[in-house]
């Protein structure tokens, strides 16, 4: 197969980890990079031919570069203005990118460039192969079917990490990247609760995850929680996720120097699965702790010979690994055939439940979010219904317009003509409301319906 021709911006570990895997597989090359760093010093040292560029935007002035390349890796950006230029930019060029996560912090662009991906308008993948490992796979079975988990219904799904002391958007982050994981794993998340602990471990209790009854108060809220959420201690940072499916998730960090991964554990009715899932070294074994056989009723543990020790067994090991798995995409993102998983709505959602959280710690307090995806003709829809609305706010003002405007003609001496309806208020009122109702109809052939290819189904 022939090498990839690459063309790399910016930096992001498991960006450089990446095209590092890809040079050391002798499936890439690496023709140009922008924006270097001194972290970019081993893959120069392995592609020294590489063409260097002081900045991105020399790519997108000179065609030259973009049809020298077969797609484009952008890592994170140092700015949110930066990061919305590069990708716009970046996508007129109409080569395949290949983006860290999250790629941006706006929702709004996150979701235009959504419905660019369901026209086919552009290809764009986020870097987030974790969810493609088969365990995840399994384990989201367990989760649908209970009957299938080996460990009975699943009440409780957790997922923690360790973090260096940092700013709170490392942590920020790292939340959106692994709820990939989590909707792969629970299906769509429909309420979030942020804790900020901070590294002293002193938990801010406006925070504290709550009933969907309950809610802090408002006044004790805005006292201890001021300010942006990325401002925040986030050391120790907690968060309760309600799914749609009804399953509890929570996923925490702590301050550590620990192997990057995340610790997955999984409880169930009988017994516990524990994972750790390394961002880039290759996963360990899954282990299945069951619980123990219960004492018969009328024994106490002595009498019955001691509390059995729970069995534990593993998940069969499998042959798969973070740069294999992105490569895959790649492909397939390259082939425009089959879509890369996950999808560019799968990134939008975790960007936007990630603004969820940050405006559940400002508040302090559950924060629903809605479920459903965001499509064209629903956003035709909700602009009609504004304008629908902002029409008949005007009503009463354009009524005096032309009463005005009549007023003026009869005063400077205007005849109507013959044609003239005699009922004029009739037809002030009749016009605009034909081409309003034009305006909707017209829309409902005019807007170009989604691609089913483009749309991932819901579990």
């Amino acid at each position: 197969m022939q090498k990839l021709r690459l063309g790399l911006i910016g930096h992001d570990t498991d960006i450089c980890n990446f095209v590092q895997y890809l040079l050391d597989e002798d499936r890439a090359e690496l023709r140009l990079l922008a924006n270097a760093t001194p972290d970019h010093a081993p893959l120069l040292a392995e592609q020294p031919d590489c063409q260097i560029l002081l900045d991105w935007r020399d790519i997108v002035e000179d065609g030259r570069y973009a049809t020298a390349m077969d797609a484009i890796i952008l890592g994170i950006s140092p700015t949110q203005d930066e990061a919305e230029a590069r990708l716009r930019q970046l996508l007129m060029l109409q080569v395949p990118l290949v983006v860290a996560h999250p790629a941006c912090n706006s929702l709004l662009l996150a979701y235009e460039l959504e419905l660019q991906q369901r026209n086919g308008a552009s290809a764009l993948w986020p870097f987030l192969p974790w969810r493609t490992h088969p365990h995840i796979s399994e384990m989201a079975q367990w989760l649908g079917v209970p009957a299938d988990s080996p460990l009975g219904p699943i009440t409780a799904v957790e997922l923690h990490r360790e973090l260096p002391p940092g700013a709170a958007d490392d942590v920020l982050r790292q939340f959106s990247r692994d709820l990939d994981l989590i909707r792969a794993l629970c299906g769509e998340v429909s309420a979030v609760q942020g804790l900020a602990g901070g590294h002293g471990g002193k938990p801010n209790l406006v925070n504290l995850p709550a009933n969907k009854s309950q809610t802090s108060p408002p006044s004790l809220a805005s006292n201890t929680n001021p300010g942006d959420a990325r401002e925040m201690d986030l050391g120790n940072l907690s968060v309760q996720l309600d799914c749609v499916g009804g399953t509890g998730v929570r996923w925490t960090v702590s301050p550590g120097l620990g192997p990057r991964g995340v610790r997955l554990l999984l409880r169930g009715n009988l017994g516990t699965a524990e994972w750790t899932l390394p961002d880039w070294d290759p996963p360990g074994e899954c282990l299945l702790r069951f619980n123990p056989p219960p004492v018969p009723r009328g024994l106490n543990v002595a009498q019955y010979g001691g509390q059995a020790p729970p069995a534990v067994s593993t998940l069969p090991p499998v042959t798969w690994s973070v740069g294999g798995a992105a490569y895959e995409q790649v492909l397939r993102l390259l082939s425009r055939h089959d879509a890369p998983v996950p999808r560019w709505n799968d990134a939008s959602r975790a960007i936007e439940l990630t603004e969820t959280l940050e405006r559940s710690l400002k508040r302090g307090r559950r924060i629903e979010v809605r479920v459903e995806e965001a499509a064209e003709e629903e956003n035709f829809k909700g602009i009609m219904a504004s304008v629908g609305c902002l029409f008949l706010l005007l009503i009463p003002f354009y009524l005096l317009f032309v009463a005005v405007v009549l007023r003026l003609l009869h005063t400077a001496g205007w005849q109507p003509p013959r044609w003239w309806p005699d009922n004029i208020w009739v037809w002030a009122l009749l016009i605009p409301a034909v081409v309003f109702l034009l305006i909707q109809l017209g829309g409902k052939y005019i807007m170009r319906p989604a691609d089913p290819s483009h749309t991932e189904p819901k579990r």
